[in-house]
């Protein structure tokens, strides 16, 4: 998806788009806890700042034992993608480093997967049920983009994905049919500036 529209994506579907084209043969050396130092982008040390927030991240959603503590470091986690995804984008260019930060999300989605197992049906129905209502509204924007016919449509339907807020802590098989969703907008988005017809919903 292009870059712009990543922010609404939150974070581990972020860490995934990043390693999606590297060479995962590649790896990092295990991503380290100290302070961070330097200053974000592409070079630095074990001690980068993504890498320890991310670090950070890891720590706090392996140390939730309910799930509205691990929606609670979901919300931060999508807070912090939004306002410093350029920042991420620059320090997951090296292969090596994008491959180490999709296996950090794994294991963020791991932890956050232990505590949802262990809940009550009815917790899990919940977080269901509100996950379910972001990707019904995330589909019809799709729609809606895929029969735009000129830029004023799209933009009025880029607005409303601006202001679609991101569920905290989906599962892994959720957010990949948000990601999957965003991409076929974005696809119908780029064939509208083309000057292409739009292109019927999906079934």
């Amino acid at each position: 998806m292009a870059r712009k529209h990543w922010r609404r994506a939150g974070l581990l579907s972020v860490l995934a788009l990043v390693a999606a084209g590297c060479d995962a043969s590649k790896r990092a050396a295990p991503i380290g806890t100290s302070a961070p130092t330097g200053s974000a982008g592409v070079g630095g040390t074990a001690e980068h700042p993504i890498a320890a927030r991310l670090d950070a991240f890891e720590a706090a959603m392996c140390a939730c034992t309910t799930m509205s503590c691990t929606a609670a470091v979901g919300r931060e986690m999508n807070a912090w993608t939004e306002k410093d995804l350029e920042d991420i984008m620059r320090y997951a260019e090296d292969p090596a480093r994008a491959t180490a930060l999709e296996a950090g999300g794994k294991r963020i989605a791991a932890c956050q997967q232990i505590v949802r197992d262990a809940a009550t049906p009815e917790e899990r129905a919940a977080a269901d049920a509100v996950v379910a209502r972001h990707l019904d509204a995330l589909s019809a924007l799709a729609d809606e983009m895929c029969a735009c016919t000129d830029g004023r449509c799209a933009e009025g339907v880029m607005r409303r994905f601006a202001a679609l807020s991101e569920p905290d802590a989906p599962t892994v098989q959720q957010a990949e049919t948000a990601q999957a969703t965003r991409e076929r907008m974005d696809g119908c988005l780029q064939r509208g500036l083309a000057g292409e017809g739009p292109r019927p919903p999906s079934p």
